[in-house]
């Protein structure tokens, strides 16, 4: 876990990270000494949302500078800051801040089948801006895109703060926006320089964060947690899933899971967080023939956290020196979805969390191991006395979180072996013993090892296991 102050928002690059904090951009790298070198650039102003371009090489950053709304391009290698500034809106506010900011793959109707880069944001005040390359630029200068070649192509004024942007359909041109409490389906006219909405959707409450996965976008809104729309590029949008669970959301991240993970074809685990320091995992399939909707999630698992999370983010931030790459990956690790991808939490007092996705037989192990650390005071110095009959129960759905600090724990004392020996024998609340329950769920997750011919060589054979084990799951990230 790195520790930094006020960590406002967070982006994965090349083989680290950056992060802006107040005022100040950090870059994080990963050198061979094993240590963090934390690089600061000074902006102009204070950013709110941040994302990489990697045809520009460029940080683009949404800033608020002197009070007025801006953006910046932040070059990778130099740090060199381009500017272009909103404030010529119509009807400027000193308080307008960007809500909302993102990348649009726009394909121009005079060559569909290229890709061109926009930027679009959102403001407090109403407006939806995009950026775009100077056409006269962009004619001659294709294979040399600068930042300074941006400036704004279109602008389209609400009522109502614009909260969250997504690009939709790519072949269509759409583009999700929350305008208030009301979601809309947009295309861009681009011979008018305007946004034509082709539907929309009352919301209880704005959203906070959405993703689309061509068929199905989930919004995660500010009170009533996390649906599910089906919008196909038609005029309107069909509820399919709800939460049964109001929750004051912050940020989610939608994975599709295989048919090993959750059998069904079109299915999806949520992942989100909420203003209660919870992170919930919720499933939900789209395949029911004739099954009435709206249906409810499922949910999978509820962990609680130190504090808030405030962002979700995949990126590739293992060290350079980690061999691991080289091999297979560990047994019981479900993959986000690239193999080597860490999906980082960032914290609302800036610390960066690492989550890992475990298959039944690798919980059960792990769950093992934390309630048995938790009634060792060298491990758990603060935790009070606790006896087996105050043990977690292992097959509650909602209580599925691992806390790795604790269970490091063991790699630090190296005394599992100790503990098991001294706890062979089941008490008046349990009808076997830890040392039974360990080497069961070490069998159940070796299922091929051979672990030796007596207690004393399949205790030994086990915990070496184990402790191999903790040290590939809880190697350095960063």
């Amino acid at each position: 876990m790195y520790r930094q102050q006020a960590v406002d928002f967070i982006c994965p690059f090349g083989g680290g990270l950056l992060v802006t904090s107040g005022k100040q951009l950090l870059g994080i790298e990963i050198n061979y000494e094993v240590a963090g070198i934390s690089n600061n650039t000074k902006l102009p102003g204070s950013a709110s949302r941040m994302i990489y371009s990697p045809t520009l090489k460029s940080l683009v950053v949404a800033a608020s500078v002197d009070g007025r709304p801006a953006i910046l391009f932040v070059d990778n290698g130099t740090g060199a800051t381009k500017m272009v500034s909103l404030k010529h809106m119509q009807s400027p506010r000193r308080s307008e801040r960007i809500l909302s900011l993102g990348q649009w793959w726009f394909s121009p109707p005079a060559t569909p089948i290229l890709k061109e880069e926009l930027f679009v944001a959102g403001t407090s005040s109403g407006n939806i801006i995009i950026l775009r390359r100077q056409q006269d630029e962009y004619q001659h200068m294709k294979f040399m895109v600068k930042a300074d070649h941006f400036q704004i192509f279109l602008e389209k004024r609400f009522s109502d703060p614009i909260h969250a942007l997504l690009q939709g359909w790519p072949h269509r041109n759409i583009i999700f926006c929350c305008v208030g409490t009301i979601l809309h389906a947009m295309q861009m006219d681009i011979g008018e320089r305007t946004l034509v909405s082709l539907a929309q959707y009352q919301l209880s409450s704005y959203a906070v964060s959405m993703t689309y996965d061509g068929n199905y976008l989930h919004v995660l809104t500010a009170k009533e947690s996390i649906i599910t729309l089906l919008y196909r590029g038609a005029s309107s949008f069909h509820l399919h899933h709800v939460d049964e669970v109001e929750r004051a959301g912050l940020d989610h991240m939608m994975f599709v899971l295989d048919d090993e993970t959750a059998p069904g074809k079109d299915s999806t685990m949520i992942l989100l967080s909420d203003k209660d320091c919870s992170v919930v995992g919720l499933h939900c399939r789209h395949n029911f023939n004739g099954q009435v909707f709206p249906r409810e999630y499922e949910t999978l698992f509820e962990a609680e956290m130190p504090a808030c999370t405030t962002k979700f983010r995949l990126a590739n931030v293992r060290p350079r020196w980690d061999i691991s790459r080289k091999q297979e990956p560990i047994p019981g690790i479900i993959p986000w979805r690239e193999p080597w991808e860490d999906l980082l939490g960032i914290g609302i007092e800036g610390s960066i969390s690492q989550f890992t996705l475990l298959k039944e037989t690798l919980w059960k192990l792990l769950a093992l191991l934390q309630s048995f650390a938790q009634q060792i005071p060298e491990i758990c110095p603060a935790a009070p006395e606790i006896d087996e009959s105050h043990l977690v129960d292992r097959s509650n759905t909602l209580k599925k979180h691992i806390d790795g600090d604790i269970i490091r724990g063991w790699l630090t004392f190296r005394n599992l072996g100790d503990f098991l020996a001294s706890n062979a024998s089941a008490s008046e609340f349990a009808l076997t013993s830890p040392m039974e329950d360990f080497m069961n769920a070490v069998m159940d997750y070796w299922p091929e090892t051979n672990l030796g011919s007596t207690k004393e060589e399949r205790l030994k054979t086990s915990t070496d296991l184990v402790y191999e084990l903790l040290e590939q799951l809880l190697r350095p990230v960063m």
